[in-house]
């Protein structure tokens, strides 16, 4: 209840109940837990309410089966008859809509789930004295009776074993009085959902549906979200081509939207178990329009500790087409097998930074290469005829094979040169002319980077 009553209401004769444990009533800027906080004040209003759980039969039917409201309400001139049509008490009729007698053994109440990816505790509170209950569970829709079936357990919380990781299930339960009380009518169903498993590398996500991959989520301080597209919908208003799938298969890649609002909007994985490797290793290929906005909306690549977010690393840089990144993980791996991955996009600031939109595809986390590709790749100290051509070394290599020629050559036609300083300058261009450049580690005769 969140409304503010006038001086000349009448606030009276309810039951209140909050089934998440909060407050009963948030009033203008006062807060009341119970009723009896709400009376200490204002002495006007609920003298005669109560704070407890009413029990209704399940969320579609809103019958009563619990005590707390049966004779305690009061007698209202004119109204003689209940919801449905059942005579009302003259003197001490029950609070709320439905005239009801309580059943001899009083269902429980206030059903909850702690659900892990193979069990939940499914819990509940006592609607009397009772000390067995039946539980009925199964996958989500399931018509009672061909549910999985407990009688007369004595736990509560009772765990249900054996589910299926990443399923919606629903649960109902009764309370199992025993002697000539029997049983009392059944409550639920409660929805709940058990977690994902973690996923055992080495793992890829190529992103094959229109929908976000199970078992990885979405978040965003604003904006968003990420969508998935097999072409189409990123911006190419300033670039000449966008992207198609990377994988090739006919499946889709990942991509955000970017406008002026859009902050903190997060990609993340589940966990994956990385016991497998001995070098665990991130790659993803990435592409980015960079023309006609300045600075370059950033991506940043963050990886799980088990308490916080740290950044693993960055790309902030447009691609004249799909470009491979990789990252060590062996510093990120927590809970000592585990690790998970997000990605975040933010504007770099851009007034028109909706031209830049990041995509992605074919995320895996893999044994890391021998020799690990170079990233970041730049160009500066730009001149008519001259650049100089930067990367990021990602290993240890110390001489790297570089390559480039005029944007949309074929690699292998281009000017090449096997170079031991990064940066590198390159001379002899020609002025008024668009270029690309590859450029790939040596680690050892015979073992190259991608």
């Amino acid at each position: 209840m969140d409304a503010a009553p006038t001086a000349t209401d009448v606030v009276n004769y309810n039951v209140y109940y909050n089934s998440g444990g909060g407050n009963i009533a948030d009033i203008a800027a006062a807060s009341y837990l119970d009723v009896a906080a709400w009376v200490v004040a204002d002495a006007t209003k609920n003298a005669n309410s109560l704070t407890g759980d009413p029990s209704f039969l399940s969320p579609t039917d809103l019958h009563l089966a619990g005590t707390i409201a049966n004779n305690a309400g009061t007698p209202i001139a004119g109204i003689t008859t209940d919801i449905d049509g059942d005579t009302r008490s003259a003197t001490t009729p029950d609070i709320g809509a439905d005239e009801y007698t309580p059943p001899s053994c009083v269902p429980p109440g206030a059903l909850t789930v702690s659900a892990l990816a193979t069990s939940a505790d499914l819990g509940w509170t006592l609607g009397g004295t009772e000390t067995m209950w039946d539980v009925e569970y199964g996958a989500a829709g399931f018509t009672q009776g061909a549910g999985t079936m407990v009688t007369a357990t004595t736990s509560n919380p009772y765990t249900a074993t054996m589910l299926t990781p990443n399923t919606a299930y629903e649960f109902y339960v009764r309370a199992n009085c025993g002697g000539g009380n029997g049983v009392s009518p059944w409550i639920g169903p409660f929805a709940f959902s058990t977690a994902c498993v973690a996923f055992t590398a080495p793992y890829t996500e190529s992103f094959t549906t229109s929908s976000t991959p199970s078992c990885w989520s979405q978040s965003a301080t604003s904006g968003g979200p990420w969508a998935f597209a097999a072409s189409g919908g990123v911006n190419t208003v300033q670039c000449s081509t966008g992207p198609t799938d990377h994988t090739g298969n006919g499946g889709n890649y990942a991509w955000m939207d970017h406008s002026s609002s859009d902050a903190g909007v997060v990609l993340e994985m589940n966990d994956i178990n990385v016991s497998t490797l001995t070098t665990p290793y991130l790659e993803f290929y990435y592409w980015m329009c960079g023309v006609g906005y300045s600075p370059i909306n950033p991506l940043f690549i963050e990886a799980w500790d088990g308490t916080t977010w740290n950044i693993v690393g960055s790309v902030n840089q447009a691609t004249a087409g799909w470009e491979s990144f990789g990252f060590n993980l062996s510093t990120h791996v927590y809970n000592t097998n585990l690790v998970r991955i997000r990605f975040r996009t933010e504007s770099g600031g851009s007034i028109d930074d909706y031209y830049g939109d990041p995509v992605l595809d074919d995320i895996s986390v893999i044994e890391a290469p021998s020799c690990v590709t170079p990233t970041a790749l730049m160009a500066s100290n730009i001149t008519t005829t001259s650049a100089t051509l930067g990367w990021t070394e990602n290993g240890t290599a110390t001489s790297w094979q570089v390559e480039y020629g005029v944007t949309g050559f074929t690699p292998g036609t281009g000017t090449a040169a096997i170079v031991s300083v990064n940066p590198h300058p390159i001379t002899g261009l020609t002025f008024e002319t668009n270029y690309d450049f590859y450029v790939r580690a040596i680690c050892a005769p015979g073992d190259t980077s991608p």
